[in-house]
């Protein structure tokens, strides 16, 4: 890539003569806040691609319990599935069902519940305090379980719990009828997810399994992305 898209913080930057138009005293603040929307472009196609390089998708219909599911994985394939609390994936829905955030609930963002204030009617309910400026709804969270390869630095399986009750993270279409979404990071992962269908098809419990295509893949990113 040529060229840099930040300017030179060493360099002079030329005075704005007095007799110039506001629409030019304007024009650089609107060609900064331009090259900040290209970085953050950027930014966000690097990381995707950090993200999901060497990657292959595995959709599994099996409507189970999360830990009874990974039990299940780690029996058959001799995984050592574990829930990361910090990867759960939060979604928060309005009242009227419309999905209005999808973001990784942040361990640092947790809030802690306060104890209930003693009460001559008895205990109180508590109630979560809603962040500044935050949309009222109703708030899902989507476990993910992560599998470290053996004897490699950067390798993993992640499976992500894609429902909690009715809700599913990812939105109406092929995709969203999945309970669990296998993300293979490997060396090879395209060999890899096919050697995973062949024992994930044989497990009971487990009603369908279909390896994602590359346009799929692209459908289920930006919900995914941790």
């Amino acid at each position: 890539m040529t060229g840099s898209l930040f300017p030179d913080d060493g360099a002079a930057q030329p005075s704005t003569p007095a007799g110039k138009s506001a629409s030019a005293r304007t024009a650089p603040a609107r060609r900064e806040r331009k090259e900040e929307r290209e970085v953050t472009e950027l930014s966000t196609e690097d990381t995707n691609e950090q993200f999901y390089g060497n990657t292959a998708m595995i959709g599994i219909v099996a409507p189970l319990p999360g830990p009874r599911f990974c039990w299940l994985l780690n029996q058959h394939f001799r995984t050592v599935f574990v829930n990361d609390t910090d990867d759960t994936l939060e979604m928060m829905v309005g009242k009227d069902g419309k999905v209005l955030r999808r973001k990784k609930n942040k361990k640092s963002k947790a809030k802690v519940p306060q104890a209930p204030v003693p009460s001559l009617f008895g205990p109180q309910p508590v109630q979560e305090a809603q962040e500044e400026g935050e949309p009222e709804g109703e708030k899902f969270n989507f476990a993910v379980y992560s599998h470290k390869i053996p004897k490699s630095i950067s390798y993993r399986y992640l499976v992500y719990k894609l429902r909690t009750g009715l809700v599913s993270l990812l939105p109406e279409g092929d995709e969203g009828r999945y309970d669990y979404m296998w993300l293979v990071q490997t060396g090879d992962p395209d060999h890899d997810a096919h050697k995973i269908l062949t024992i994930l098809r044989s497990i009971p419990g487990v009603q369908a399994a279909q390896q994602l295509t590359e346009e799929e893949m692209e459908r289920c990113k930006e919900y995914l992305l941790l």
